[in-house]
């Protein structure tokens, strides 16, 4: 079942809008695979809940410059708590 809801706040503005954010993407995709000279050491991990979705698309776009699927992973708070926990 899909959201059928919308949150309006007074004197919101767009800050990007759906061109925006489809250029943003593809020079994040650029970037990913300059730094990393390729995407064969690549794997995105998507922090719960929205970063998963951010991950899926950044991942799909990579794949259509690079014609590699990237492994992706999401992680919850919870892992991250335990993480800097191990590593503090």
């Amino acid at each position: 079942m899909a959201n059928n809801w919308q949150v309006t706040i007074r004197g919101c503005k767009e800050i990007l809008d759906e061109k925006a954010i489809s250029r943003a993407l593809t020079r994040l995709a650029h970037e990913v695979i300059e730094r990393n000279e390729g995407v064969d050491s690549v794997v995105l991990v998507g922090i719960k809940t929205r970063g998963i979705y951010l991950a899926n698309r950044l991942s799909d776009r990579i794949k259509s410059i690079e014609k590699k699927k990237l492994p992706s992973a999401n992680w919850t708070s919870r892992i991250i708590e335990m993480t800097l926990r191990i590593k503090c």
